[in-house]
């Protein structure tokens, strides 16, 4: 084996192993929130093109890398995914609606369900308040 196959399988073995690290962290720490989504689809994106050229031409440690940095972007990116939705999810149900109100006409559908852009119209300035509060 000459010293270009050996610094090949060293380079294969440093990024198979590179993103090991971060995946194991996001999964104990369920903590997305400073990890760049452009970057894991980038490098999730990457490693696909890398591994067709990798297959076509049969080089096995590019195969292996690549494949491992792709089951790595594939978890951390379904974390991100679902850390997202809990953080959504906590800030619809930690918001509660309290006053009173009429309403002239009813939300549109689509500010329904949207707690940050309620589309009340008061008939009358009897109307005293509509409060937003979040709990804790």
């Amino acid at each position: 084996m000459n010293a270009i196959n050996i610094i090949g399988i060293l380079g294969s073995i440093g990024i198979s192993i590179s993103l090991i690290p971060q995946t194991i962290k996001t999964i104990k720490t369920e903590n997305i929130k400073d990890l760049s989504v452009g970057f894991i689809l980038i490098t999730m994106v990457s490693s696909i093109f890398q591994n067709i050229f990798a297959i076509y031409y049969y080089i096995i440690p590019m195969i292996i890398a690549n494949t491992s940095v792709f089951i790595n972007t594939i978890v951390i990116f379904v974390y991100m995914i679902r850390e997202r939705k809990n953080i959504k999810n906590k800030v619809n149900n930690n918001i509660e609606y309290s006053g009173s109100y009429k309403l002239s006409k009813s939300p549109s559908k689509n500010n329904l369900n949207n707690p940050y852009n309620p589309s009340f119209r008061f008939e009358n300035d009897s109307i005293t308040t509509l409060q937003i509060v979040t709990k804790n």
